[in-house]
């Protein structure tokens, strides 16, 4: 099944307000985490997911960033909308090695990584 850009943008905004109307998602998390600039040391292959350094990064935007970042990344290769949606539920949970994994499937695309990089601000 395909979708278009504004359907793939609406079926996120609804799961976001499902989380959000749960209280799985926080608007304004702030958690201090050490900041990771991307290309530097990270190896994007799933054998170094565990490094939870993109997750960090990740764990430090907003929910709003978040949402912004998934639809691009979307836009950019539809290919990863599992991913992006793993990402959502991992930065909802808190959880930043299950946004470290998915951030680490995403940025196997290099358009992917350099709007990645673009919404951690690091």
């Amino acid at each position: 099944m395909r979708l278009t850009k504004r359907q793939l943008k609406r079926v996120i905004r609804e799961e976001y307000s499902k989380l959000k109307r749960r209280g799985m998602i926080k608007e304004g998390y702030e958690e201090s985490f050490e900041p990771f600039e991307f290309g530097s040391t990270y190896d994007a292959s799933p054998a170094s997911a565990g490094s939870a350094g993109m997750g960090q990064a990740c764990m430090s935007m907003s929910c709003q960033d978040l949402m912004m970042m998934i639809c691009e990344v979307c836009e950019a290769n539809i290919e990863f909308s599992d991913a992006c949606c793993d990402l959502v539920i991992a930065h909802s949970a808190k959880d930043p090695v299950g946004c470290d994994e998915a951030l680490a499937e995403i940025c196997t695309c290099p358009t992917c990584k350099e709007i990645c990089s673009s919404y951690c601000r690091v």
